[in-house]
């Protein structure tokens, strides 16, 4: 089942991507490609890190940028593990699309969609805005068993006591937690929380 659900999903967004990989506009790629797939089971979360949400800079995506960018150079040779997703639309789209291909960050940018549906499969879910007093969408993916990378500050405060939930502060934390997020399956969520 988990298989079928994977495997609808990666068709659905063959149908109407576009992935920016390298600094180059590819059309219709094929997921299996681009997406790193960690095998760990049946249950397995395979297709990487998502961003959801409206596309505004104020929503810290200039921020993500920056840390993605340094996070392939510097960890990752220059080259992301897999394709970081950016689900959502809004005014800053374009600008936000050509300051990733800039970057040379592979960004597959899906449009808006529920994020219910738009994160079945994905194992991370990166959150690096501040601006809401308790963010509905980093809520939403804990309950769904993901991991959850937010920046530290007192609007997420909240969600710390989650152990899904990495916070960072700094470069380092960032990277330290995307890397163990990416490589580790989500440890199952307890009836206490």
């Amino acid at each position: 089942q988990h298989q079928q659900l994977v495997q609808q999903q990666q068709q659905q967004q063959r149908q109407r991507r576009r992935i920016i990989r390298g600094g180059d506009d590819e059309d219709k790629v094929d997921v299996a490609s681009v997406v790193s797939v960690i095998p760990h089971g049946p249950e397995t979360l395979t297709s990487g890190a998502y961003f959801v949400g409206k596309m505004l800079w104020q929503k810290g995506l200039d921020k993500l940028a920056a840390l993605l960018s340094r996070l392939q150079k510097r960890a990752y040779g220059g080259s992301l593990p897999s394709c970081f997703h950016l689900i959502g639309d809004g005014p800053d789209l374009a600008a936000i699309e050509k300051r990733f291909k800039k970057l040379g960050i592979r960004g597959d940018f899906e449009g808006r969609r529920d994020h219910a549906r738009a994160a079945a499969g994905y194992r991370v879910l990166v959150n690096p805005s501040v601006t809401e007093v308790l963010c509905t969408t980093v809520a939403e993916a804990l309950a769904m068993g993901k991991w959850v990378i937010v920046k530290r500050h007192p609007s997420n405060e909240f969600f710390y006591q989650f152990p899904t939930c990495l916070p960072f502060s700094t470069f380092d934390e960032f990277a330290r937690a995307y890397s163990r997020a990416l490589n580790h399956e989500p440890p199952p969520l307890s009836r206490a929380l």
